[in-house]
């Protein structure tokens, strides 16, 4: 169950789903979600104080994952949220008039395979699609720096507009990551370890700045957008351990966590 804000201010709107195990009903009336997903239960602050197995709060979607892997165990789960909706970075919203994205995230970036299945995302409405290209700089002279999911693709159009040079430099970077990204994703489902991370991928890349892991690149225009957006290129700390095929956007992967 998550409880947000009930905007209408008549105390706090649960949304319920339901999860393997089953969940003891709350102190109020049930009524169905107005957008036909799941179920709400519209109660006063003091019902809170059931006792409940777990309580998590924000509804963001590391808690909503939490909170579905505790439902999974049998547990009698609340995530409170104090905005109107779930998801925390990873819904979308209209952020300017006629303009609807995420606010924060702008890929799947540490959303493991393993989540996807054991949660069955796909039957909750989990729409995955590629993004191409995920980085695109322009400049005031006419170039810009465009990557691709393909690097020989990116490698051919960084040379077309800047040079040989910056192109090969690049490739030494990705490649350099690439490698360390597949040493360090077994780690992931692990607990944290920081002396096998650093066996795995070396203290320049798991501490040190991007820019000296750019330095190569001749060009300072070709650096500055790779270092900027070091996340969404899959070579960052934030991305190291994604797949280069699984460079996507998923505008419905959180949001559809509510239903479960």
């Amino acid at each position: 169950m998550v409880a947000v804000p009930d905007v209408g201010g008549g105390g706090v709107e649960h949304h319920r789903a339901a999860c393997p195990g089953g969940q003891r009903a709350g102190q109020g009336v049930l009524q169905p979600d107005a957008e036909g997903g799941s179920t709400r239960e519209v109660v006063h602050a003091h019902s809170l104080m059931v006792m409940r197995d777990a309580i998590i709060i924000g509804a963001g979607h590391n808690g909503l994952v939490a909170a579905a892997y505790l439902a999974r165990a049998g547990l009698d789960v609340e995530v409170l949220e104090r905005r109107e909706l779930v998801g925390g970075a990873c819904v979308t919203e209209e952020l300017w008039p006629g303009v609807r994205a995420s606010p924060g995230a702008y890929t799947l970036s540490l959303l493991r395979p393993e989540i996807m299945r054991e949660l069955d995302l796909a039957a909750h409405g989990l729409d995955v699609a590629v993004h191409e290209p995920y980085l695109f700089a322009p400049f005031p002279d006419g170039r810009r720096v465009v990557t691709w999911s393909s690097r020989e693709r990116t490698c051919a159009a960084i040379e077309h507009d800047w040079s040989a040079a910056d192109a090969g430099a690049y490739l030494e970077f990705a490649d350099r990551w690439e490698r360390a990204a597949e040493r360090a994703r077994p780690l992931m489902l692990e607990p944290p370890d920081r002396g096998r991370w650093l066996d795995a991928v070396g203290e320049q890349i798991l501490e040190g700045p991007i820019a000296a892991e750019l330095a190569d690149i001749p060009s300072e225009q070709v650096r500055v957008p790779f270092a900027i957006q070091g996340p969404r290129l899959g070579r960052s700390r934030a991305r190291l351990c994604m797949p280069q095929e699984a460079k996507c956007i998923a505008w419905k992967a959180w949001s559809s966590l509510e239903l479960l």
